[in-house]
């Protein structure tokens, strides 16, 4: 770690350092004072010099082997940015009830993780996280196995098909996220509309009118982008603030996606300003 640990202290808000503070004297017995001098050295450094870490840090045995000491920090300030981030992101308390689910399943606590699939799959159908409902799917149907004597055929049949919906809105959700791309890297790369794009849009077209009710707002969110960078290349304004309306839309029907990521929102909201200027 030669200043990647440097980087990434100060990548952090000034809550997130008093946070590793606390959370460091709770997890480090022996060298608590050697972890925490060496972050706050490094969070003094606005260019990180290795030398002047060691000058400062004398001849104590800890940086005689600065290398390893960097990279326990590191990983500490790690374990500390989940710890500060548990329960603020849909996405992390997920993979904290799969873990959790993992754990108790191992330990014959069919029970309790029943409990705690059936809270996880809520949270996850209700933020549309496809691939987190997919992995818990996969945990049910291995409790299923292993502890469920009565029904288990027709049981294990209707999670079949639950695993199957869910496949289908993710291969869903890629082909249209390969066909933005498609069209994103041109405009990113500004360049004219040319006649292989309108392929890309028929095929888009094709998804969406195909698509069950239920598309994904991932699916949605890929197609209305498509269309607007596919109108700014075109430099059509009017179609373009059309496709950024819809997205603003979906955004605001859907206000789990503002909470749990804002800067789409924010970013739709500019293009759309941005893009009213120009007409």
């Amino acid at each position: 770690m030669s200043d990647a640990l440097h980087e990434l202290i100060h990548s952090l808000e000034q809550s997130e350092k008093r946070y590793f503070k606390i959370f460091a004297k709770r997890h480090i017995l022996n060298g608590e004072n050697q972890y925490l001098r060496l972050f706050e050295l490094l969070e003094s450094q606005k260019e990180y010099d290795e030398m002047a870490v060691k000058r400062s840090l004398g001849k104590i045995p800890f940086a005689a082997n600065l290398s390893a000491g960097k990279n326990y920090l590191y990983n500490l300030v790690l374990r500390s940015l989940r710890s500060y981030n548990s329960g603020n992101s849909v996405k992390i308390i997920l993979q904290e009830l799969r873990m959790e689910i993992s754990i108790l399943i191992e330990k014959g606590l069919h029970k309790q993780a029943s409990k705690l699939i059936k809270k996880a799959k809520k949270i996850a159908l209700g933020n549309q996280y496809d691939i987190d409902q997919l992995e818990i799917l996969q945990l049910e149907r291995k409790l299923i196995r292993r502890y469920m004597s009565n029904n288990v055929g027709a049981v294990i049949h209707e999670r079949q098909q639950e695993t199957a919906e869910c496949i289908r809105r993710i291969q869903e959700q890629s082909q249209m996220l390969d066909l933005y791309e498609t069209i994103f890297l041109d405009y990113r790369n500004q360049n004219e509309a040319h006649t292989s794009l309108s392929e890309v849009i028929r095929q888009a077209e094709s998804i969406a009118n195909t698509a069950p009710i239920n598309t994904s707002y991932k699916t949605l969110n890929y197609y209305h982008l498509l269309h607007f960078h596919h109108a700014k290349l075109s430099k059509d304004h009017e179609k373009a603030n059309a496709y950024l309306q819809e997205l603003i839309t979906l955004h605001e029907e859907n206000p789990f996606l503002i909470e749990e990521d804002p800067e789409p929102y924010i970013n739709h909201l500019n293009n759309y300003l941005n893009n009213c200027f120009h007409l």
